[in-house]
């Protein structure tokens, strides 16, 4: 493929992510997503941090359940760096979930992070979900250099990049229900169900 072709490549990827993508995302129905979201965080929640993964990977599959339903092909790249799904066969994205504070982007694994750039990631917040890709920041003229921090071990995104682009009413954005009071979480064990459920198919086998 000549360069004039890759270009053209890119460019066609990102106005899909920007535009076609954005726009079903931004009309679907949301309630059964939120809805079965919230029960997750309710009845599990990640204070225990054993449940982190679990209940991260969870709102992964709710997602990519969603976007399938809209008519998108949709494929998991579980054991993939830096993304979680890939759309089409040519679009892959992160997936992110965060309350509060700043949003780990990637983590190394105990060793020294050197990759410092922004993966296009979906993110959730109670109450926001976001595209956030390096095609739309740059439509806001957002350099995203001034928001990304490397702790050493990870990268992480500055959570005061979602009040900037709040700021600028970021078309890429909705309103999502996903608040649950942690107060009122039961935090029980994903691990505790994992297990139940593999005694229950075991004991099925006789």
């Amino acid at each position: 493929m000549n360069e004039l072709a890759k270009t053209f490549e890119k460019t066609t990827i990102s106005n899909f992510i920007g535009n076609a993508f954005w726009n079903k995302i931004k009309e679907g129905n949301l309630d059964n997503l939120q809805n079965r979201i919230k029960y997750i965080l309710k009845t599990y929640g990640t204070k225990m941090p054993c449940n982190r993964f679990d209940v991260g990977n969870s709102i992964e599959f709710l997602l990519i359940d969603f976007i399938s339903k809209l008519g998108f092909s949709v494929d998991e790249l579980p054991n993939a760096k830096r993304v979680d799904l890939c759309i089409n066969e040519q679009h892959k994205l992160s997936i992110k979930y965060s309350s509060i504070g700043d949003i780990t982007l990637h983590n190394s694994n105990s060793c020294i992070n050197k990759d410092n750039r922004l993966t296009d990631l979906i993110l959730l917040t109670p109450v926001k979900l976001y595209l956030i890709t390096n095609k739309n920041l740059q439509e806001y003229g957002i350099i995203i250099g001034d928001y990304l921090k490397n702790t050493g071990d990870s990268l992480k995104l500055q959570r005061k990049i979602l009040t900037k682009l709040n700021k600028l009413n970021f078309r890429y954005c909705r309103n999502i229900d996903i608040y649950v009071d942690k107060k009122i979480c039961e935090n029980k064990l994903c691990a505790k169900v994992f297990y139940q459920k593999a005694m229950s198919d075991y004991e099925s086998r006789k």
